[in-house]
């Protein structure tokens, strides 16, 4: 153990940089296909042209854009809170579980309001 200027430093535990780097990867990826999945979702409900075309909805289209901009930005933002804040790695799952959840639970709620529309 080293001294620093606040203190004694405190070595991390083993399985904190491996899974720091899992879990930031794992993030960034799941959130870049959630976001490509939204923006193909979202540039046929605003065309209304997937097999054949028919009148579109441009508000649900640019409401999904949205939501595939938001999905590609929160992967790294979550990584980071959730590395701010997890200190065990039960913790590090049930972030990890929230995080990649999420954009799934999103894509599937703003499919079924599509359809509702």
């Amino acid at each position: 153990m080293t001294q620093t200027p606040y203190g004694p430093s405190t070595a991390q535990p083993g399985w904190v940089t491996p899974l720091k780097i899992a879990t930031v990867a794992s993030l960034v990826l799941v959130g870049a296909a959630a976001a490509a999945i939204a923006a193909f979702i979202g540039d046929v409900v605003y065309s209304g042209c997937f097999i054949s075309c028919s009148g579109g909805n441009k508000a649900g289209g640019l409401a999904l854009y949205a939501l595939a901009l938001a999905l590609l930005l929160a992967g790294p933002a979550v990584a980071r809170l959730m590395w701010q804040r997890a200190r065990t790695p039960a913790e590090v799952r049930l972030w990890g579980t929230l995080a990649v959840g999420l954009p799934v639970a999103l894509i599937a709620a703003f499919r079924v309001l599509g359809a509702l529309a």
